[in-house]
């Protein structure tokens, strides 16, 4: 067999030739590193939206690349009537925050949201979307968003005011007037923050109507009422003088504002289980034929009498004799002392309707002439009886002239 003499052959048999010869080494397995930052629901979501306040919604952003997820994030929560995100979806409340999450790690978070004024009752769709700069390179943007497993209930947001009366709720007070007591009660799922104002009828039947009598309209006052909770308003009330007599029911209506949107008006009256009888009251004045519309004015005359003391002292200027002043307190002036008091006229039979005249002229004092003499103080009114015999009588007397 003949011996191959390639120019090939074995190198520890080539010493004599060149050593570069180039080598040929395999290539390194290598692959591109990412993230992949998701967003996930945390279990089942809440069977029901708080109306009021805030309900949290469990989530978990996760990261399914090779590579850490980090910066600045932001998740929503939306409610849809189907499973698809889209414009005319609700948002109802989002959380930002900064993630670092390592590959095949995840973080937990919970987003608050609430139900929104406007925001038709019903079940929705949950759809939460995780957006921001940890998203900015996702290779993978179909798990940015999440639907929930189950529909959640949202109710409407809304107050309903509605008038009561507590089980006692008319109550005698001081000055003849009755305490009347009205509830408001919120049926409502959220906080009632504003005024009500409360109005009172009297009624002959249980219907309010146009011809029931007014009898109390106290200005508005401030109300703060959470859902299933009432508050209570007192008012005094003096029945108008010309009330028919009667028995009669109270009506109370109840008016919100300042804030306080009623969705119901229906329950705004109620009607309160005890009844008022209006006995013994005066009679409204009747009208005159020359009435002229303007209100009649009774004026009523009070008689208070005055002991005038005898030997008094008067003031004086003039001495006329229609009318006396008061008695003097004593210091000095230019009257002088009297004997008698002065008389009054008196009508025995006064006129069944006074009729009120002012004076255009003040009344002039009674003043006694300024030279009158002083009289003499008057003899005590028992005097001491001296038991003695009456002097002698002269009989010799002359009358022809002569002394005694």
């Amino acid at each position: 067999m003949k011996k191959s003499t390639s120019n090939f052959g074995n190198l520890s048999n080539r010493r004599g030739t060149s050593t570069n010869i180039p080598l040929i080494e395999p290539l390194e397995n290598r692959r591109l590193l990412s993230a992949d930052p998701a967003v996930v629901f945390a279990g089942l979501p809440p069977a029901a939206l708080k109306a009021e306040g805030k309900t949290r919604i469990p989530l978990r952003v996760a990261n399914d690349g090779d590579a850490i997820a980090a910066g600045a994030g932001k998740v929503e929560v939306f409610a849809s009537e189907d499973a698809n995100l889209d414009d005319g979806d609700f948002l109802l409340g989002s959380l930002n925050k900064r993630f670092k999450v390592k590959p095949t790690k995840g973080t937990s978070v919970k987003v608050p949201v609430s139900a929104l004024k406007g925001l038709p009752s019903g079940d929705y769709q949950l759809i939460a979307r995780l957006s921001g700069n940890v998203a900015a390179s996702d290779v993978n943007a179909a798990n940015n968003q999440a639907t929930a497993p189950s529909l959640t209930r949202v109710e409407e947001r809304f107050v309903d005011l509605a008038a009561g009366f507590p089980a006692i709720a008319i109550q005698p007070t001081e000055g003849g007037a009755n305490k009347i007591s009205v509830a408001a009660a919120n049926l409502g799922n959220i906080t009632a923050r504003g005024q009500v104002q409360v109005s009172l009828y009297l009624s002959s039947d249980t219907t309010l109507n146009d011809g029931d009598m007014l009898i109390a309209a106290p200005p508005a006052k401030r109300a703060r009422m959470a859902p299933s909770r009432s508050q209570l308003f007192n008012t005094n009330v003096i029945l108008p003088s010309n009330t028919p007599l009667g028995a009669y029911h109270v009506i109370a209506k109840i008016v919100s504002g300042g804030g306080i949107t009623d969705v119901n008006a229906a329950n705004d009256v109620a009607v309160a289980g005890q009844t008022v009888d209006v006995v013994n009251q005066a009679q409204a004045p009747q009208p005159h034929e020359d009435d002229d519309g303007a209100p009649d004015v009774v004026v009523v005359e009070y008689v208070i009498p005055v002991v005038v003391p005898v030997g008094g002292y008067y003031g004086s200027d003039s001495d006329d004799g229609t009318a006396v002043g008061m008695p003097d307190d004593g210091s000095s002036d230019n009257g002088q002392p009297i004997e008698v008091p002065p008389e009054y006229d008196q009508d025995p039979q006064p006129d069944p309707t006074p009729v009120y005249n002012p004076p255009t002229q003040p009344p002039a004092q009674y003043d006694p002439p300024t030279t009158q003499p002083e009289p003499s103080p008057q003899p005590p009114a028992t005097q001491p009886v001296i038991d003695e015999p009456p002097p002698p009588v002269d009989t010799n007397y002359n009358s022809s002239g002569g002394d005694f």
